[in-house]
């Protein structure tokens, strides 16, 4: 069995190295599916085990019968712990506001409590079925050297060494495999501080080189190439706790941590007040950190941080109202939204709608303590705090016990275990500082459970050692938990097997290999699209949207990227594919309807059907209405329903409603210019020609061809033609070859009366489109003779 159980786990280990599109893409979602079907498999093998083991061990009983001491011994218990938190996530899922999203999440982020329960269940399995310090030991070699390939896929991508074709140049926040500089960060912080106890404990001179080598390479990618104030934190209070919290007298190391720290700051002060020195001109990396660490300041942090101090305070109203189970994994978005506040400072609205903390679209809290209150409530942030909590004092208890073994090899062991117990309590530290600023990915997610079980392991190994009086290190008895839940089923033995064997196969393909070749179509559509091959990728999407699963809202998600595109690329079949847009946003409105952006789709798609097909503006514009209406019920303070609304109030002629919503808008926020605009195409309907002529005339040249088209037609509609001479005039000088400006040019001056000059343009366009001389020439009859 432990043969198996070991190359599970390894191979899970390797899984942050796994980055291949398009079956792995996004590479999160392809590690998860990876990770659940293994883990799956490792859970059955376990199950197996257990019941087909004929010679089972039993727990010992505790002899107190006081209840109070079991009930201490029960809270003092990790295991407890993390068997609660799991089924808070299932009944915060249960309840959650979007149970959907809570369970399965989308392949972007590839999170969800499906997700959650594998890597508790990770957790369970490595701590039981790796009951060796040797294995243990190679298990974290593996690890860090799965660590080390990442490291140098970071070095490479930063400063192009080799120049590797397969590796891309990323000079700035390198990401390494993981998709990101603060996810990598926060990666190799799980993977720092175990090689330092490694290297203090080890006696083979190979394997310390390998420790010391590994600690400095992932201390230089966390600096020079991750460059995350998150992880470089969690870093700096690492190196610290584990220097100054060393059960050995190293008094020499911490004075001169000490005294690097202090001449550190005193180096700071001294640039900011010295800025005409230059350090270090010729390098660029160290000349940044130089330049960063001149403009530090004390409020330097809270000013840089202002987005994210913003998108706490909308978190801390959103824990009001849910405060128990909280809004369900992975339902941040929908408590973000709700409580969305424009005014705050840092939350600018992103007409790119794009997720991030720089935006005022939010998925992810970017602190792990809002994220686990947000999600699973008060209980769920007590119950992950008391598990981390728990252990770092079991690890601390481990250190401070002394034990009186018969023989020194036992002594020498305990020892071992006591300086690896010292650099997981370090993990600890520096990993929960970073993700005060970030948040899990899957192979962080991997190594930190892995973590959990290791704990669980050292713990437990411990009390060969401990002293027998020492209840404290001494509560940690966890076989019978499982081994007497699964004794009575070794009466079924056989049907047991076939009914796992069963579960486990339709697992295994309904929730990880379907899904994964459906991701894999959906990559290969968009990838059609962006390539201008439309039919392919529509075909693509059209055949693959009729396999359900767990994707179909991420799925219909994408198609519409998809349409989206092809309507750019295809005009003339606009009609058509916006009504197949509209049919997929009302299909994911069922699957999703608390989800804020699948109601703004709709109400998008819903104008441009308006504009489309004049003829039903009644029937699209009441539709609109209601979807902007319910787009307002899920975040009453979003600006970009209002800025879209205006254009369907602007469609179907309702401009006062326009301007009301307009001046709605400027009250959220008044530095959001694009409401302005709109309000002042509401007057030229409502108008006030004149007004906006002259405030816009003497900028016609420097505004963007969008904007000038926007003007164009709404003074077009109102049959107000002088300003559109010179708006006409303005685009055919951006697009010089654009047939249709000349031809709009010239039916101004037809409108306006002078038509010489329309006579001319008209010609124009003869000289540079022959093929349009029969509309020309009809075009010239219909003008006036003088």
């Amino acid at each position: 069995w432990d043969w198996l159980f070991f190359a599970g786990i390894t191979l899970v280990l390797f899984l942050p190295l796994v980055n291949f599109p398009p079956l792995f893409s996004p590479s999160d979602f392809g590690r998860t599916v990876i990770f659940r079907i293994i883990v799956a498999i490792l859970a059955f093998t376990l199950i197996l085990k257990i019941i087909l083991n004929k010679n089972r061990d039993s727990a010992p009983k505790t002899k107190s019968n006081n209840w109070s001491n079991k009930f201490k011994n029960i809270l003092s218990n990790p295991f407890f712990y993390l068997i609660g938190l799991f089924f808070i996530f299932i009944l915060a899922t249960i309840f959650s506001v979007d149970p959907y999203k809570s369970l399965f999440d989308f392949p972007t982020r590839a999170n969800g409590s499906l997700n959650y329960f594998f890597y508790i269940i990770f957790a369970f399995v490595s701590f039981v079925s790796i009951q060796d310090e040797k294995k243990w030991k190679k298990l974290w070699n593996i690890a860090l050297f799965v660590g080390v390939l990442t490291a140098l896929i970071a070095i490479e991508q930063k400063y192009q060494i080799t120049h590797l074709n397969f590796i891309k140049e990323a000079p700035e926040q390198t990401p390494s495999t993981m998709g990101g500089g603060i996810f990598f960060g926060n990666y190799l912080i799980l993977l720092t501080f175990l090689p330092l106890s490694f290297f203090i404990s080890e006696k083979s001179r190979k394997m310390k080189f390998f420790y010391i080598f590994s600690f400095l390479l992932f201390v230089f990618a966390l600096i020079f190439c991750a460059e995350k104030r998150g992880p470089m934190a969690g870093l700096f209070a690492g190196i610290l706790f584990f220097a100054f919290f060393y059960s050995r007298k190293i008094k020499w190391l911490k004075i001169a941590i000490a005294a690097m720290c202090i001449l550190a700051l005193f180096g700071i002060n001294f640039l900011k007040n010295n800025p005409e020195i230059s350090l270090f001109p010729n390098n660029k990396t160290l000349s940044f950190l130089i330049y960063k660490a001149k403009t530090m300041s004390p409020l330097s942090p809270l000013q840089t941080l202002s987005d994210r101090i913003s998108g706490w305070r909308v978190s801390f109203e959103a824990i009001k109202e849910k405060p128990f189970l909280g809004w369900g994994p992975e339902n941040f978005s929908i408590a973000f939204d709700k409580y969305y506040d424009p005014q705050l400072l840092g939350l600018k609205m992103d007409p790119r709608g794009s997720w991030g903390s720089h935006s005022s679209w939010w998925d992810k809290p970017h602190n792990f303590l809002v994220e686990y209150a947000v999600s699973t409530g008060i209980l769920g942030l007590l119950f992950f705090l008391f598990l981390i909590g728990t252990l770092f004092w079991k690890l601390f208890l481990l250190r401070k016990t002394q034990v009186s073994a018969d023989n020194k090899t036992d002594l020498r062991r305990y020892e071992r275990i006591k300086i690896w117990a010292h650099g997981v309590q370090t993990t600890f530290v520096a990993y929960l500082i970073a993700l005060s600023f970030s948040f899990d990915t899957v192979s962080t997610y991997i190594i930190f459970f892995l973590m959990i079980g290791f704990s669980f392991f050292l713990i437990k190994r411990t009390q060969i050692y401990a002293d027998s009086e020492n209840a404290d290190l001494r509560g940690l008895n966890w076989i019978r938990i499982y081994n007497n839940f699964l004794t009575n089923l070794c009466r079924y033995k056989k049907p047991v097997v076939v009914v796992l064997g069963i579960i486990l196969l339709w697992f295994c393909w309904s929730f990880n290999i379907k899904p994964l070749k459906i991701n894999k179509q959906i990559n290969v559509a968009i990838a059609e699209s962006d390539a201008k091959y439309c039919d392919k990728a529509i075909s693509i999407m059209e055949k693959i949207i009729k396999d359900h699963s767990f994707l179909d809202s991420y799925l219909r998600l994408k198609y519409l990227y998809v349409l989206e595109s092809c309507i750019d690329q295809q005009p003339q079949n606009s009609k058509k594919l916006n009504q197949r847009a509209l049919e997929i946003i009302k299909e994911n409105i069922k699957l999703r309807p608390e989800y804020l952006r699948n109601w703004l789709y709709l109400g998008n798609y819903l104008n441009m059907a308006i504009e489309l097909q004049p003829s039903n503006v009644k029937e699209f514009g009441k539709e609109a209405n209601t979807a902007f209406e319910k787009a307002l019920e899920l975040s009453p303070k979003r600006q970009e329903t209002y800025l879209e609304w205006i254009k369907t109030d602007l469609l179907t002629g309702e401009y006062k409603k326009a301007e009301e919503k307009a001046n709605k808008c400027i009250e959220l926020n008044s530095e959001t210019e694009e409401c302005f605009w709109l309000k002042d195409l509401t007057k030229i309907y409502l108008g006030d020609f004149k007004e906006i002529d002259n405030k816009y005339s003497k900028n016609y040249g420097s505004m963007e061809e969008g904007r000038l088209l926007q003007l164009t037609k709404a003074f077009g509609d109102t049959k107000y033609y002088p300003p559109l001479v010179d708006i006409y005039k303005k685009l055919i000088e951006k697009e010089p070859k654009n047939i249709q400006y000349y031809a709009s040019l010239a039916f101004v001056f037809k409108e306006i009366g002078e038509y010489k000059i329309a006579k001319e343009q008209a010609l124009e366009i003869l000289k540079m489109a022959p093929q349009a001389k029969a509309d020309v020439e009809k075009f010239i009859k219909s003008l006036p003779t003088e």
